[in-house]
């Protein structure tokens, strides 16, 4: 319980208001600086003269509005679909330890400990790499530990879940119909993986969905 229980605690990070206004603090400074400005040439009666249609401020108004609806709408629909595809990963991970404990016969609870262990690193080396952070220094040790030098870490550890499945399967712990059951919930696993790369790496409108991802 406690290993599965693991997985929740990827996703119950909140986004805090001092986060939110270190994303937006350019803007803020360059709308409070174009505010002073106006407010001091204004000041010293220096746009008495200047005057604007009534229609310009209408045209832009419109423009803008549907500008911000447009990236309102696309960042929440790349929110949404990230959420969604998060939140199979935590169900899968859940489902594919439950498979291993259900499946693997009593007197194997290391293995059990170590493939869940392991599908716990794939959880955060994922979460890192689709940040483009340096791993942290629990995924770190662990392929430290493993000599796992591929590019892509997070496929790596999904190999070599394939790898132990099929050694169990050879060894006579599992059977063919039980390794095809967790081949499928290795798959689903990879086909998330592939959807959050894809969302991270489809080119958006600037600051469209800033925080979909982190």
């Amino acid at each position: 319980m406690i290993i599965i229980n693991n997985y929740s605690m990827l996703l119950n990070k909140q986004i805090s208001i001092p986060y939110f206004i270190c994303q937006i603090r350019y803007e803020i400074l360059a709308i409070s600086a174009f505010a002073i400005l106006v407010g001091w040439l204004d000041h010293f009666r220096l746009l008495k003269d200047l005057t604007f249609p009534v229609a310009i401020p209408s045209i832009v108004g419109t423009a803008v509005s549907l500008l911000l609806a447009f990236r309102i709408a696309q960042s929440y629909e790349r929110w949404w679909e990230a959420r969604i595809v998060w939140g199979a990963i935590v169900n899968d991970s859940r489902t594919l330890i439950r498979e291993t404990q259900l499946f693997l016969k009593a007197g194997n609870e290391s293995e059990i400990a170590a493939f869940a262990n392991r599908q716990i690193i794939w959880n955060y080396a994922l979460g890192e790499s689709l940040r483009q952070l340096p791993f942290s220094e629990r995924v770190q040790s662990y392929l430290t530990s493993y000599n796992i030098t591929a590019e892509n870490v997070p496929n790596a550890l999904l190999d070599l879940h394939t790898e132990q499945i099929k050694q169990w399967t050879h060894e006579g712990h599992i059977t063919e119909f039980r390794q095809v059951q967790l081949d499928t919930t290795i798959a689903r696993l990879c086909d998330s993986m592939g959807k959050c790369e894809r969302i991270k790496k489809t080119v958006f409108p600037a600051r469209t969905a800033c925080c979909c991802i982190r």
